[in-house]
């Protein structure tokens, strides 16, 4: 092993244990904890233990010639997701060269088959160094009941990694928990096993990354990163990935790697824990690792990924990432004016961060208008309850989550501009030509985002997509509700909307009454938190464009049984602000902007439910008939005043 504080040692106790004692939980690293006989000892015949150890430190050259380090760093990067960066500073190798376990010594064989000979001639110390250097190394000793192994140690002063290389494993490994590999974080921090008694035993074979018998994990940070890849024929194992977190509409290039790969594999990337959950194509990078772009996502919050490596007939390996909510994440696709309005004559839009999305100077982008969609159409050709239809078509994501007889949708509606060079970082289109026409589908998409993406996957850095924040679509669809409704097409939008809403309002009957002065919504952390969209405190801030006058409004935290709540405003004067008293008052939501546990349908979509009900219908009746009809609008969404509110207690002891 190898010890971070002088008293750390082998001990005959079970690793990992709650009883284990605090003087002997000391942090270090175990390619192979065993009881072994000491360098100097005698075996039964009388002749010393042929045991070597040998270590070297592995420090920069100043004239640059650092070969070691720089090979090593190497196999890092590409064994290892996330680490492409990394280049060690400092290393440490120890090999141990013929140890044998104390048991298998008192039986060492004479006669006819001799101990292996003490002798250590020039021939050997020249191997040992090769060893060092390469790990296939031939060896030169008799074969005994030995093991030969290796631990390499590398860091940059920010992230460390090890390097554990196995080269025979003879000695007989018993049943006892104290044989193990791993590593320990010592003083209560617990053990990781790295490898089972069985695989132990065998280690020199396995084939976890470039070559069998090597194990490499990255050993800094609060969770250790498995590097290399899973055995080819295991069943289940935990999916490593970089990063660990995207936003909901997707786009970010991750690192995965599961089991060992080969060039011909159809890998897919799977979004979800049900057997048709949104999935993205994966592409070979090595034998190690796979890289795949997230797809347009309806959910929040930790979702299941899981890797297929035979085209998403079976999934073998799985992980937890984060998904953020949209709000929380900075669009790299900034829209210009006229985007909310709905008859611009031209619309402009910038992407910034090309480096982030390829290093390329040929890529090339595509840039779409994307729909979102919710709607309760029984007559849907395919259409299976409960379920999440997935498909691709033409390189291009759609698909439709199908839960309770609804559905929900994302749809490529228009391509904006095709092959544009990445590094134009802009596009500017004339409206009339992109306009929806009477008879398409596209009306029914109210709201959307436009995505950049690149041409070609394989250019991707970071990014596969850029994407814009969410957008109501009136100047999309302006043409046809014209021709449909006339010029005030906003006017009968809203009185649509009203005649629908008002038939079901029990979704307020459990909303949280509101703080009734600023500083009470301010402290009152576990049940109300900052609206991002009008947030005193926010260094940027947004101006309140949805409650003009207001200062900062609050949002209650989780939502109601019927995935609504509540949103409260407060003026200038900390007095919460009525939405009886003027167009920018507190208004409820009937879709919590969060969006409410299990998300993935209709009226639970975080940020694009609360969209459709309560932010596009304030468009048809506020902001695009100058507030002529706001009053429908007002009427739907009464502020929930502060009659029924509790100040917070602190808790009883």
């Amino acid at each position: 092993m190898i010890g971070f504080s002088s008293d750390a040692r082998y001990n005959h106790v079970q690793l990992g244990s709650p009883t284990i004692q605090v003087s002997v939980d000391r942090p270090f690293i175990a390619p192979f904890g065993f009881r072994s006989l000491g360098l100097a000892e005698t075996l039964n015949n009388g002749q010393l233990s042929n045991a070597q150890i040998f270590y070297k430190v592995l420090l920069p050259i100043p004239s640059g010639n650092n070969g070691e380090l720089k090979n090593l760093s190497s196999i890092i990067r590409r064994s290892v997701v996330g680490s492409k960066n990394f280049e060690a500073t400092w290393g440490l190798t120890v090999t141990w060269m013929d140890v044998v376990s104390l048991d298998d010594a008192r039986s060492c064989p004479t006669g006819n088959v001799p101990c292996p000979s003490p002798i250590i001639d020039e021939r050997r110390q020249q191997n040992m160094q090769t060893l060092l250097l390469r790990f296939n190394a031939k060896r030169l000793l008799n074969e005994m009941l030995t093991s030969t192994f290796q631990a390499t140690i590398l860091t940059d002063g920010t992230s460390s990694f090890s390097i554990f290389n196995y080269e025979k494993m003879s000695i007989q490994i018993p049943s006892s928990e104290d044989n193990q590999a791993g590593f320990n974080g010592g003083n209560g921090f617990g053990w990781t096993k790295i490898l089972q008694r069985s695989e132990l035993q065998r280690a020199n074979t396995l084939q976890m990354g470039e070559f069998p018998g090597r194990i490499i994990y990255k050993i800094s940070g609060e969770q250790m990163i498995r590097g290399g890849c899973l055995p080819r024929n295991s069943y289940s194992g935990k999916l490593e990935m970089f990063p660990i977190l995207a936003g909901m509409y997707g786009g970010e290039m991750l690192q995965v790697s599961g089991k060992c790969l080969q060039p011909q594999d159809a890998i897919i990337c799977k979004f979800g824990s049900g057997p048709t959950s949104p999935t993205s194509p994966g592409y070979y990078v090595n034998s190690m690792q796979a890289r795949c772009a997230v797809p347009r996502l309806i959910e929040r919050g930790l979702v299941m990924l899981s890797l297929s490596v035979d085209g998403g007939n079976s999934y073998t390996a799985s992980s937890y990432i984060n998904i953020i909510h949209p709000s929380r994440m900075n669009p790299d696709v900034q829209l210009k004016s006229g985007w909310n309005e709905t008859s611009p004559d031209y619309l402009t839009l910038n992407w910034d961060g090309i480096d982030r999305m390829s290093n390329s100077t040929s890529a090339n982008v595509n840039v779409y208008l994307v729909g979102y969609r919710e709607t309760d159409d029984q007559n849907v050709t395919g259409k299976e309850d409960g379920q999440t239809k997935c498909f691709v078509t033409n390189g291009q994501q759609n698909y439709t989550t199908l839960k309770d007889q609804y559905e929900v949708i994302w749809r490529n509606l228009k391509t904006l501009g095709s092959n544009i060079p990445l590094s134009t970082r802009t596009l500017r289109f004339r409206v009339r030509d992109f306009d929806c026409i009477a008879g398409m589908d596209c009306t029914n998409f109210e709201i959307g985002i436009v995505e950049v993406r690149l041409v070609n996957e394989t250019d991707a850095n970071m990014y596969r997509s850029f994407n814009s924040r969410v957008m109501p679509l009136g100047w999309f669809m302006n043409s046809v509700m014209f021709q449909k409704y006339g010029r005030d097409w906003p006017h009968s939008k809203c009185v649509n909307w009203y005649n629908v809403d008002k038939q079901d309002m029990t979704w307020m009957d459990n909303l949280l009454s509101c703080p009734c002065r600023l500083e009470q919504a301010i402290v009152d952390i576990g049940r109300f938190q900052p609206d991002v969209g009008c947030n005193m405190f926010d260094p940027i801030p947004d101006m309140c464009h949805y409650h003009i006058g207001a200062v900062h409004c609050v949002r209650a935290v989780q939502p109601t049984p019927k995935g609504s709540g509540n949103q409260c405003c407060y003026g200038s004067d900390g007095l919460l602000k009525y939405a009886a008293d003027s167009f920018q008052g507190s208004t409820p939501d009937r879709s919590h902007d969060w969006g409410s546990y299990p998300y993935n349908g209709r009226d639970l979509v975080p940020s694009l439910s609360h969209w459709k009900h309560d932010v596009i219908t304030f468009y048809y009746c506020c902001l695009w008939t100058g507030y002529k009809d706001c009053d429908y609008y007002m009427d739907m969404r009464a502020t929930k005043d502060c009659t029924g509110y509790r100040v917070p207690r602190a808790g009883d002891n």
